[in-house]
């Protein structure tokens, strides 16, 4: 029987020590866990356990990793600034936070919040199977490792800061391949300015993407598998932050600052048993944070010449741009700013916009331009569209403009210029003051009223000759000048209303008989007689008919035969003034 009590003394106090049941993916005050002992999210999906590298010396790390896949991947890992020579232990602290323990039992990581006194023996640490480890006392969170990522960005996780907290969840690479311990690389979207995904190298910016002023969503196709993946960007409220997820819950994905300084999005593979990258960025020349020098645009499609000066600008060293030095080769302007009228704006389309910019609120795009007119130390500004209908955010750049580029779906980039000639150009030229604006106004209705009103005079005079002009042309336009031999003939050209005049409005009075196409009229014209013929409305006689007998009186000169004075083609009018026939 004393074997029996001492078995089950020992069992006892074993089974206080033991870990918890690892189905469950809890950690609960009282239990650990050690080497080859890691705890397992509920599906499976994740788990939380001791590994190490493969190096010469031996260091241990508490991690997240892909629980179903073969080829492991850590996506989490706690103490990587701190690793332990020998294997450690993971539990609930004395003061309720979860904790590594090296082997002596010393503290080497610590989820560091503060417990009230009441929760300290009440807390629990959990793994979900979206692979955060939550730290809860009843079903408040206290803490989890969302917050505080590692390299890798998992879908549901939040990335970005908190405005009131200025908490920043942000992705730093690993030294190398093998070694979790920070590296040189962070990830993140940039804290001054306007929201943007930004890449630091020893907190210098290495990669930026263009400025965001709205929400937005993202969606691209993968082209290895028939789903889609989903990046969303929350600017609403205090917590800034991006999120992706996929259309198939099957996928597994993952996004990874490598330490080489890229972010890829990965794509796991069953079928190779291997990750695939399906996407990554920086990719190009231009991606990489200030690759031209101040007031230049990098273009993504340039060759050789990657770099050019803005319009307005000028290289200050031609021969340092001719070596294609173009972080040293600065651009200059052409004309220096004066900060008076003559200042204007320059608009480029479709620009990554440039860094350190300010966001001056919501406004119109007039009031934006205003503003940035009025202060002479802005160089630029930008107004970028509301995607609720509401007015749009106002941008301003104040000194060098950094890192431009081209890009096929930037935002259109107004740029400050001293030149008018330019400024003319743009499809929106910018006035000094709105004052000035508001008398430009003023002076431009005065002066189209005017305008209208001299055009109004003048279509009226017009209106008055135009008849005896459209005679002219058409008698002088269609060859009614007409060719004697080696002389020329010249026409008189009368109007209808000089026609109706001298016939008493073709009175059957004054009628002398009826031709082939028409009636003909006698009546007083040039101090003589004439006979007028009238073509008929309803005569087939077209313009050529016409014309060729024009050209046949006009040849005919004899003294017993008529002499053409001249003709009338007035609309549908033609006629024809003969002089009177001598016997």
């Amino acid at each position: 029987m004393m074997w029996l009590c001492v078995l089950l003394l020992f069992l006892s106090i074993s089974s206080s020590l033991l870990p918890f049941c690892a189905s469950q993916g809890i950690i609960a005050p009282g239990k650990y866990i050690s080497a080859n002992q890691p705890i397992i999210s509920a599906s499976g999906t994740f788990a939380l356990g001791f590994f190490s590298m493969r190096n010469s010396t031996p260091r241990y790390y508490l991690g997240i990793w892909y629980n179903k896949i073969q080829k492991k991947t850590i996506v989490w890992v706690a103490n990587r600034e701190s690793p332990t020579d020998s294997l450690g232990t993971f539990a609930l602290g004395v003061d309720g936070n979860l904790v590594v323990l090296d082997a002596t039992k010393k503290t080497v990581w610590s989820s560091n919040v503060k417990v009230a006194d009441s929760a300290i023996n009440n807390t629990t640490g959990m793994l979900m199977d979206n692979g955060n480890l939550v730290l809860r006392s009843d079903e408040a969170v206290l803490w989890q490792s969302f917050d505080h990522p590692s390299d890798t960005f998992l879908p549901g996780m939040k990335l970005g800061y908190n405005r009131k907290t200025n908490q920043r969840r942000q992705l730093t690479s690993w030294t190398d391949a093998e070694d979790p311990q920070p590296g040189m690389f962070s990830f993140g979207i940039g804290t001054t300015g306007g929201p943007q995904f930004l890449i630091w190298k020893d907190n210098d910016p290495y990669s930026r993407s263009d400025v965001y002023s709205n929400s937005v969503s993202f969606a691209k196709l993968s082209k290895m598998r028939p789903f889609a993946y989903y990046l969303t960007l929350n600017l609403k409220g205090d917590d800034i932050y991006v999120t992706y997820s996929a259309s198939e819950n099957s996928a597994i994905l993952r996004v990874t600052l490598v330490p080489e300084g890229r972010i890829e999005l990965f794509l796991w593979q069953e079928i190779n048993n291997d990750w695939i990258s399906i996407w990554q960025w920086p990719s190009t020349y231009c991606e990489f944070y200030a690759q031209c020098s101040p007031f230049s645009s990098c273009d993504p499609k340039g060759s050789q010449d990657r770099c050019k000066c803005l319009p307005g600008f000028q290289p200050k060293v031609q021969q340092e741009w001719d070596m294609r030095n173009w972080t040293g080769g600065t651009c200059v302007r052409q004309k220096a700013l004066r900060c008076d009228k003559d200042d204007g704006f320059l608009k480029l389309v479709n620009m990554k916009l440039p860094d350190h910019s300010y966001i001056l609120g919501n406004m119109s795009t007039n009031d934006c331009e205003s503003r940035c007119l009025r202060n002479c130390s802005c160089t630029a500004y930008a107004y970028l569209n509301a995607s609720d209908g509401t007015s749009g955010k106002c941008l301003n750049w104040y000194g060098d403009l950094m890192d431009l580029a081209q890009d096929f779906v930037g935002s259109d980039l107004y740029i400050r210029l001293h030149d008018r000639d330019q400024v003319g150009n743009v499809k929106s030229s910018v006035k000094f003051t709105r004052k000035n604006k508001r008398s430009i106004i003023i002076a431009v209705a005065a002066v189209s009223i005017g305008l209208l009103c001299v055009l109004s005079g003048y279509f009226i005079w017009r209106k008055s000759i135009g008849k005896q002009e459209r005679l002219e042309e058409t008698c002088t336009g269609m060859n009614t000048s007409i060719e004697l031999g080696k002389s020329e003939t010249e026409l008189n050209i009368f109007s209808f209303n000089q026609i109706v005049a001298v016939t008493n409005d073709f009175c059957e009075e004054n009628k002398l008989g009826e031709g082939g196409f028409g009636p003909v009229y006698k009546g007083n014209l040039m101090n003589q007689e004439v006979a007028i013929k009238r073509l008929s409305k309803k005569s087939e006689q077209g313009i050529e008919e016409f014309m060729n007998e024009l050209k046949l009186i006009a040849k005919l000169q004899h003294t017993n035969l008529v002499r053409l004075l001249g003709c009338c083609v007035e609309g549908e009018e033609k006629m024809l003034e003969p002089g009177q026939v001598f016997v």
